[in-house]
């Protein structure tokens, strides 16, 4: 018996056929909301709103979402005042959200008017929800490019004990040696596997790839270090001269660090620079 392929081809499908195809090719906005946590989706819904109350101008509403002590960084390495970014982000693309108790860091690339740039939010929990604390856009070196593809390693659990000043100094400071002596395999040590960083040419790190660095690194000297502490949480911001072989300054970044307190000692996290022209 020969089938009549053409009328075959003419028939129109089903409703149901049409929606079970669908639903194959197409993930559902529900279906890519439920992956997210309850948490996670509160922080993105934060974003979203502040992106939205920038675009329209609602500087009301910019800062109702700002944290009272909240620091942004420009791409250019200058403090951006007024709650208002001084270079306004074209477009974005998030690559990862890791939630740290009442701290959400937030780690994305971005398109500016003049550049392409990694950027790092922290977002902390008030009383009356999520409010932005640290903004810090660091602008990819020309050779370098976006990798969309890229994600931040998963957080990890932290201890429900609160952080502490004196801890986060002696945890700043064994890095700070530990850098300065170029003793990678010590410096390395200080790092979660859940470490996420961006140095000042934009390149992104990952606990890994610190690891699997060949170059030495670079001694610093550090300036007008803030701590801010957040339940097991702590966000380190401040100034860091850098300095060559010759012992010449070659430069001065704003940096931010975040710490987290695990099984009693501290773990590195996340951290971002930016080339600064200004002096501490």
């Amino acid at each position: 018996m020969q089938r009549d392929w053409k009328g075959v081809m003419k028939r129109q499908p089903s409703p149901l056929a049409v929606l079970l195809l669908v639903a194959l090719l197409v993930p559902s906005t529900c279906a890519l909301l439920s992956a997210q946590t309850p948490v996670k989706q509160e922080v993105i819904a934060a974003e979203d709103s502040l992106e939205q109350a920038r675009v329209q101008s609602e500087q009301r509403d910019v800062a109702g979402l700002l944290d009272d002590n909240a620091g942004e960084i420009a791409a250019d390495g200058n403090l951006a005042t007024g709650g208002r970014p001084q270079v306004p982000v074209l477009s974005y693309h998030r690559l990862g959200i890791r939630i740290y108790k009442d701290v959400a860091i937030v780690t994305s690339s971005a398109r500016l008017p003049t550049a392409e740039a990694h950027v790092l939010r922290i977002w902390v929990r008030t009383v009356s929800g999520w409010r932005l604390l640290v903004s810090q856009q660091t602008a990819l070196a020309p050779h370098l490019s976006q990798s969309p593809a890229t994600r931040v390693p998963l957080a990890r659990i932290v201890d429900e004990d609160d952080a502490e000043t004196t801890g986060v100094q002696e945890a700043e400071r064994a890095r700070l040696d530990a850098r300065n002596r170029k003793d990678l395999a010590q410096y390395t040590t200080l790092l979660g596997d859940d470490y996420a960083g961006i140095d000042s040419t934009g390149l992104y790190r990952t606990k890994t790839a610190e690891a699997d660095r060949q170059r030495l690194l670079e001694a610093r000297t550090p300036h007008d270090v803030d701590a801010r502490i957040v339940g097991p949480v702590a966000i380190v911001s401040g100034f860091e001269s850098v300095w060559n072989a010759n012992h010449t300054m070659e430069g001065l970044m704003r940096f931010t660090r975040v710490w987290v307190r695990r099984t009693g000692r501290y773990e590195c996290v996340a951290e971002q620079s930016t080339t600064s022209t200004g002096h501490p």
